[in-house]
């Protein structure tokens, strides 16, 4: 997140508003990367299937 010199308090707002959007993206892209990683996990302790 860039520095800022908020110089209103509308300034400062704007830039609480752009933080919690940016904040709320990382926690969205976090949790995406953690349900493939329980799904991998999950795929990797089931036992081989055979090819009959």
């Amino acid at each position: 997140m860039p520095g800022s010199d908020p110089a209103t308090n509308g300034d400062l707002s704007a830039d609480i508003r752009r933080l919690e959007n940016a904040l709320a993206a990382c926690a969205l892209q976090v949790e995406t990367v953690k349900d493939c990683q329980d799904k991998l996990d999950e795929e990797s302790t089931q036992p081989a299937r055979s090819a009959d």
